[in-house]
């Protein structure tokens, strides 16, 4: 068997490592890039270690916790500083007690002391319970937690923490496809309460984790354990049908332009997957600012610029130099009309910030999929329709955190070696 990855990102990396460990002895990685990883990327410049995409590994999905471990990587795992973070309303900063953030678990006591939400979405907060389930279809973010919780609770606190980081409308993105989890409590139990309780607390461990020297560290623990797959770094243009199984570990643009031929529906299909840019602009200041927390998100209700921010050398340790501090900045809005110096002034504008002693711009442009309503059903007529032996997976398709991504790269793995009967345990 001769296996092909198209990409090299963190789901190429894992799907070559579970594939190699089940056997397989011919597998060539393409990489476009000049390096593995895609979007996970650590750099070390003038002291600071700067995050050029994400900055944080989801826990709850313990599929990445067992590739830590696989990988020898537990003695590198760093936790928060501080989990504590704000909301802008209004122009003001509003901290944000994580027992707002427990769907299903609000406490009622942090409910109380948030004096940013009206006396009337207070109580409407409480209602939940008592809400009616819905019908288990797909519906928006913004329609769900505007149905369970209110209308105010949903656009000052649900979506900016859940549709925030994907960078489209709450109105439009997928519940069924990002958060699950919430609509199957609300089917099973009938309310996200009910649910809680009748699951209990979830296991103590962090949330998010990262690694002392970043997030690079898994890209290169994957790298050094790969022995038997041959990595070429050049951009395909064809599926080459002397493989017997092609993963396109890739974004939907390009996976629709290597299928246009072979499969002109799953082709018509990854095209019509909405893409997102995105821009962070880092800033390190080498006196140590005041900052609270681990940083903010922006509503997106707020007429604001930038949509977030996160203190990078507060969250996490050894990001800057003793005494100086470390911050990015995120623009998900008109960042293609903008140059890289009208970033810069966007970002420090929007938080009144001194001159900076390093600076660093890094553009995603058309990057990021929007997983709107109906995304997955897209998905499975797209795999329905793909030729015999080719699999996608990553991020464009069934989650776009690192943990789905690993868990993607596993599955094409798992199918290739065992057949679609693995694929639907998986």
């Amino acid at each position: 068997m001769r296996v092909a990855i198209v990409g090299g990102g963190i789901t190429g990396l894992a799907c070559a490592l579970t594939l190699e460990k089940a056997g397989i002895h011919e597998i060539v990685l393409s990489e476009a890039a000049d390096r593995l990883g895609g979007k996970v990327q650590t750099v070390c410049e003038q002291g600071f270690t700067v995050e050029i995409g994400a900055d944080a590994i989801f826990t709850r999905k313990p599929v990445i916790l067992g590739l830590i471990q696989d990988l020898g990587l537990e003695d590198e795992i760093i936790q928060p500083s501080t989990s504590q973070f704000s909301i802008l309303q209004h122009g003001r900063l509003c901290p944000v007690s994580s027992g707002l953030l427990r769907f299903g678990a609000i406490d009622q006591e942090a409910l109380a002391q948030a004096d940013f939400l009206s006396a009337q979405a207070k109580m409407r907060v409480l209602e939940e319970e008592r809400v009616p389930a819905g019908t288990g279809e797909d519906e928006s973010i913004a329609s769900f937690f505007c149905r369970r919780y209110g209308e105010e609770y949903s656009q000052k606190i649900a979506e900016p923490l859940l549709a925030g980081t994907h960078g489209g409308a709450p109105e439009q993105l997928s519940m069924m496809a990002l958060y699950p989890n919430y609509v199957q409590l609300e089917q099973k139990f009938g309310s996200l309460a009910a649910g809680m309780r009748r699951l209990g607390a979830p296991a103590e461990r962090p949330t998010f984790i990262s690694f002392r020297r970043g997030l690079g560290t898994l890209v290169e623990a994957l790298k050094g354990s790969l022995k038997k797959t041959r990595v070429v770094h050049e951009d395909v243009s064809a599926l080459d049908s002397s493989f017997s199984h092609t993963v396109l570990a890739i974004p939907a643009p390009h996976a629709s332009t290597l299928l246009a031929s072979t499969s002109p529906e799953a082709s018509r299909l990854l095209a019509s997957i909405p893409m997102a840019s995105s821009a962070i602009v880092t800033f390190g200041f080498e006196a140590a600012l005041d900052l609270q927390g681990s940083g903010f998100l922006v509503p997106y209700s707020e007429e604001a610029k930038i949509t977030g921010a996160t203190w990078s050398s507060n969250k996490w340790v050894e990001r800057a130099p003793e005494g100086q501090t470390l911050l990015r900045v995120f623009i998900k809005r008109d960042i293609e009309t903008l140059t890289d110096e009208e970033l810069i002034e966007t970002a420090r504008n929007a938080l009144s910030l001194p001159a900076p002693s390093y600076i660093r711009v890094q553009r995603w442009q058309k990057a990021l999929p929007l997983y709107e309503v109906g995304h997955l059903e897209k998905v499975q007529a797209i795999e329905a329709a793909l030729p015999p032996g080719v699999h996608l997976a990553g991020q464009s398709y069934r989650g776009v955190g690192i943990p789905d991504c690993v868990a993607q790269g596993l599955r094409a793995a798992g199918t290739i070696v065992m057949g679609d009967v693995f694929a639907s345990f998986h």
